[in-house]
């Protein structure tokens, strides 16, 4: 719905692994140009995410490397394990990363900026 929104209304929008509306923004109302979904849309789509693939890609995406396990059909769309792998290319510029990143996706424990460990901060979890 973002897209659409913003496609139709001159907006900017992001997404994550959103599904894209290249073939159906024709069948909107009003209709949506593939040059207004271009100039509206950036998506950040994991390697093989097949959901935000499902009507091609929009010239401006960003895509990003996933760790699921290769036989995990849903594994790459997921919105945490993207945040997981942004935090973890790009860093976390000093502020807290998720717990779940080491504790569900299998990313490296971040190193301690202050006084308290990973396991310390995250035992709540």
């Amino acid at each position: 719905l973002a897209f659409i929104t913003a496609a139709q209304n001159e907006f900017k929008s992001v997404g994550v692994s959103a599904p894209n509306i290249l073939l159906s923004g024709s069948t909107m109302n009003p209709p949506i140009s593939e040059d207004q979904i271009n100039r509206a849309v950036l998506n950040i789509v994991p390697r093989r995410d097949v959901i935000a693939r499902i009507e091609g890609m929009a010239h401006l995406h960003q895509e990003i490397d996933c760790n699921a396990e290769k036989n995990s059909v849903l594994g790459c769309h997921d919105p945490i394990r993207s945040l997981c792998e942004i935090q973890y290319k790009c860093g976390s510029v000093g502020r807290p990363v998720l717990c779940a990143c080491a504790l569900r996706y299998g990313y490296e424990e971040p190193i301690s900026l202050g006084n308290r460990t990973f396991a310390e901060a995250c035992s709540s979890v």
